[in-house]
């Protein structure tokens, strides 16, 4: 759950619970794909620090 904002507040454990909450419609490929979106808006569009891997 380290995805910084621009603002330097991590997504952290209910940030993520919320992403999962919000596309857990979603098929595993789409899912991850979402996620990765929806970090990336967090993040302000600039790279992650961490790597992304299913």
């Amino acid at each position: 759950m380290e995805c910084p904002s621009p603002h330097q507040e991590e997504l952290g454990s209910d940030g993520l619970a919320a992403l999962l909450s919000a596309n857990s419609p979603l098929a595993s490929a789409d899912l991850l794909e979402a996620l990765v979106w929806d970090l990336s808006r967090h993040a302000g569009g600039v790279e992650f620090p961490d790597d992304v891997s299913a």
